[in-house]
């Protein structure tokens, strides 16, 4: 017990343990724990300390995320998640699909995630970003493959304008987002003409996209 002990040896006992499981039966001792980093990443370790800082029950393996160890607001928690990232992405949940744009992003940018890692995670997350700022231009190729990118034709053009093709999975996104590209494809879209005569140019479209191509675009082929 912590008043037998005293809290100075406490602490030092702390500090040289690596707890496989925690409890909150102690406030005083797992907040000690938390703020020392000194617990093992697990499933039942994050649950039970982004319960504790919450003051909550809400959180368990089947809607643990980045978001919800962030919304904690403990930057030692917080920190020590991230410098053991891979250990802690393999105990998030793959059926909750609320993370933020922000961390959203984190993981996208993740440099030790794999990328089939990422896709199974972030494909079907409820937020999307708005563009490709703040990506890492090596991780466009997922946010696309993920349909984790705002359906727009700006974000096509930039897709577009970096390969210089309609890709696979720009055709594939296109094809997941027609209905919402459906909106004109404005004049000040740089690559409009080249994008129109691609789309409609190819035998790869389903026949919804291409209603829906046809209704975003007034240009006519050129020659």
């Amino acid at each position: 017990r912590v008043e037998n002990i005293g809290i100075t040896q406490c602490k030092n006992l702390i500090k040289d343990c690596h707890f496989t499981e925690l409890d909150n039966n102690n406030e005083w001792l797992l907040t000690e724990v938390i703020n020392q980093c000194c617990y093992e990443i697990n499933t039942e370790n994050l649950c039970t300390i982004t319960n504790f800082l919450n003051k909550s029950s809400d959180v368990t393996p089947s809607n643990l995320n980045l978001t919800r160890i962030t919304d904690t607001h403990h930057e030692g928690f917080e920190k020590y998640v991230k410098n053991t990232f891979v250990s802690a992405f393999s105990c998030f949940s793959l059926s909750c699909r609320d993370e933020s744009v922000e961390n959203i992003l984190y993981v996208l940018n993740s440099k030790k995630i794999s990328s089939e890692a990422k896709k199974m995670y972030l494909n079907r997350q409820q937020n999307i970003i708005s563009d490709f700022i703040g990506v890492d231009e090596e991780y466009w190729i997922i946010a696309v493959q993920s349909e984790i990118v705002a359906p727009t034709w700006k974000n096509v053009d930039t897709y577009f304008n970096k390969h210089n093709a309609i890709t696979k999975e720009l055709l594939e996104y296109i094809k997941h987002y027609h209905s919402e590209l459906e909106v004109p494809c404005t004049d000040d879209i740089g690559s409009k003409q080249t994008l129109f005569e691609e789309l409609l140019g190819t035998n790869d479209l389903d026949i919804d996209t291409y209603r829906s191509v046809c209704k975003a675009f007034d240009n006519v082929f050129d020659g």
